[in-house]
């Protein structure tokens, strides 16, 4: 086989892994939206079963706990959708790396930018666990965690009275 033929069958084996890798994107990008839906479905049923509680058993306080709570399924949340983040950081550097192999092999240098989004200015040597964690997908749950650690603090402190809920007949 010539070196011509080999190179035709890898550019055509490199270009279906790219099609499967960014189907695998494509689902994995899905899975981060559906974690915040989770995220904000369980935290409003956290919120609904307390209010819940309150028509079943008066006077329920609603004390610093409930936000820690709060805080801590934000949190749990936010590590789930950052390991899908970081996945989809390597999927696109395999799908740079698999394009570039291309390019190479069709005689052109550092020709592809980013698959997707643009990230070549990035290597596999960038802290991806730390950019995963702290990225803009992610204000969601910094808004969210910022807001239930607030009111459990200024609950703890005093400036924020503890909450009774009060059966209403």
């Amino acid at each position: 086989m010539n070196a011509d033929k080999r190179n035709e069958f890898q550019n055509s084996l490199d270009r279906d892994s790219i099609n499967q890798l960014h189907a695998a994107l494509l689902q994995v990008s899905q899975t981060c939206y559906d974690i915040k839906k989770l995220c904000a479905t369980i935290i409003g049923s956290v919120v609904a079963g307390v209010v819940g509680l309150a028509q079943v058993q008066p006077d329920v306080r609603v004390e610093y706990s409930f936000f820690l709570i709060g805080a801590a399924i934000s949190s749990f949340f936010w590590f789930l959708d950052g390991q899908n983040y970081l996945l989809q950081r390597k999927i696109r550097l395999r799908m740079k790396e698999l394009a570039n192999n291309i390019a190479e092999r069709s005689g052109f240098v550092n020709l592809v930018d980013g698959i997707g989004m643009p990230i070549a200015r990035r290597s596999k040597q960038d802290n991806l666990l730390l950019q995963s964690a702290f990225n803009h997908s992610m204000v969601f749950y910094y808004l969210l965690t910022s807001i239930f650690i607030t009111l459990a603090l200024l609950q703890i402190f005093g400036v924020l009275p503890t909450i009774v809920l009060k059966k209403t007949s």
